[in-house]
């Protein structure tokens, strides 16, 4: 039921999870200056975190209103300091959120406990989420220590909190995603003969390309464990589901060695633009999975990535179609293993428990099984 509830909730505040606000959002947001905006910001913020893990710990299903909880938690709202100096207001931020991760780090203890899901997954998520808030904490006094002598600006100031906040905002829903998670693989992998993992990863820093990080760090590793894959003039992959390409060109740009096979049948316009940097290393099929399926030759594949259809039944279909085409020991790696998508989920479900696999988790909803361990 907790990813339930999680879905629910990511989907009716995904507003604020996407993206940053534009540079004039203190009209957008309908308040008398960016003075404003740099409170309710961080307001905002805490509000809906509170809201959220509030209601996954004690796993009800209303969403708390952002008025009553104002009245329960110190924590700055937009209209409290309106009418005092911009610089003021941005001093007393830090205080108001001293305990901002101490409330969520003791509701993240009580949602595990209630999951009894006994696997470390979603543990990661928690030092990103206390380092996000340390940053948030911090934000206002960078703010102010940017200008020096030339005056404080408000409406940068502001940005400088959003920006900060961001980092918040996203680890907080990382990390309940993948403890929402692991209650709905609980039962399924209770049985011991399959193992879930989840790999910790210390990075915090939003303009990385974690998916990429990902799968360079596994590729890299394929070099490292195999004598005979260091002599080969090159690795070998397949990544279903391109889109823009952006994946595809962090690994070819991380991976000397690499030679990648990308299948679309809807890529955008600029995943050619961006392969094309890669000509000798990268093909681009505008077709869909199945048909690509037919042209790789069983077991001569590194790595397979699938990132394509989302439902159970194309999920399923390319996880059981693109397992042949791996060598003994390649990896089967793929993307958005979460409360979101309990096609994907039930899908990677069912074949790790039908192989009798570890499956391994990480940061970005990445899943991936080694063939034949």
């Amino acid at each position: 039921m907790v990813a339930e509830i999680k879905w629910e909730l990511y989907g009716r505040e995904q507003r604020f999870l996407t993206g940053r606000l534009p540079e004039d959002a203190f009209k957008q947001w309908n308040v008398a200056s960016p003075q404003d905006v740099l409170l309710q910001n961080v307001g905002e913020v805490a509000m809906w975190l509170y809201a959220n893990i509030q209601v996954l710990a004690s796993e009800r299903r209303t969403f708390k209103s952002f008025s009553g909880f104002q009245s329960e938690v110190e924590l700055p709202a937009a209209h409290r300091y309106a009418s005092g100096p911009c610089q003021e207001a941005a001093l007393k931020l830090p205080r108001q959120l001293q305990g901002l991760f101490s409330t969520y780090r003791d509701l993240f203890d009580r949602a595990l406990a209630r999951s009894l899901w006994n696997t470390t997954a979603g543990a990661g998520g928690v030092h990103l989420v206390q380092q996000a808030a340390i940053k948030l904490r911090e934000a206002p006094g960078r703010a102010l220590a940017a200008f020096g002598n030339r005056g404080f600006d408000c409406k940068t100031a502001g940005r400088v909190v959003r920006d900060f906040a961001q980092y918040f905002r996203r680890f907080a829903v990382d990390a309940f995603l993948h403890l929402s998670t692991g209650a709905v693989c609980n039962t399924s992998f209770s049985d011991g003969r399959s193992r879930l993992v989840y790999h910790e990863s210390r990075e915090l820093d939003l303009r990385g390309h974690y998916r990429g990080y990902v799968l360079e760090h596994l590729l890299k590793s394929l070099l490292q464990g195999d004598a005979t894959l260091a002599r080969a003039p090159c690795l070998r992959a397949v990544e279903i589901g391109t889109f823009s390409a952006m994946t595809s060109e962090y690994l070819l740009r991380m991976v000397p060695c690499l030679q990648l096979w990308c299948i679309d049948p809807l890529p955008q316009r600029v995943a050619w633009s961006r392969l094309s940097k890669f000509r000798n290393r990268s093909t681009l099929w505008k077709i869909d999975s199945s048909a690509g399926s037919t042209r790789v030759e069983d077991g001569s594949m590194d790595l397979v990535f699938v990132d394509g259809d989302h439902s159970y039944e194309g999920a399923a279909s390319d996880i059981f179609n693109w397992e042949k085409k791996l060598r003994p020991g390649g990896i089967l790696a793929g993307h958005d293993f979460n409360g979101i998508f309990p096609g994907v989920v039930r899908a990677i479900e069912e074949f790790v428990q039908l192989r009798q696999l570890t499956l391994h988790l990480a940061t970005d909803y990445m899943w991936w099984t080694f063939k034949g361990a």
